[in-house]
């Protein structure tokens, strides 16, 4: 994947599903020209939601601190996945005007 990144001269990407860093490392191990890569995890137990890759609180915080340690390498790493199903349509219609004037 690194090796496609850099041969499309793509300087910025964003990695959804992070759990403990470890592809998003293989992939900027050899991504050279990455100027900025956010990595969006939920990093907590999702209700409803059967597979075994949904932990408890305890093990997503330890997965949070895992990608952490990876920041020499992260130019950003976000905490939090908001789901826009769950916020107010005049909301998102405020915020979306507070960035575009912004």
């Amino acid at each position: 994947m690194s090796e496609l990144l850099e041969e499309h001269k793509l300087k910025s990407g964003i990695e959804i599903g992070v759990k403990q860093g470890s592809y998003a490392k293989l992939i900027l191990d050899g991504w050279k020209s990455c100027e900025i890569c956010i990595l969006v995890d939920l990093w907590a137990k999702q209700e409803n939601y059967e597979d075994v890759v949904n932990v408890d609180n305890n093990t997503h915080d330890k997965f949070y601190e895992e990608t952490k340690e990876t920041k020499e390498i992260v130019s950003l790493l976000l905490k939090s996945l908001i789901s826009l199903s769950h916020l107010k349509k005049d909301w998102m219609l405020s915020r979306a005007n507070a960035v575009s004037v912004a």
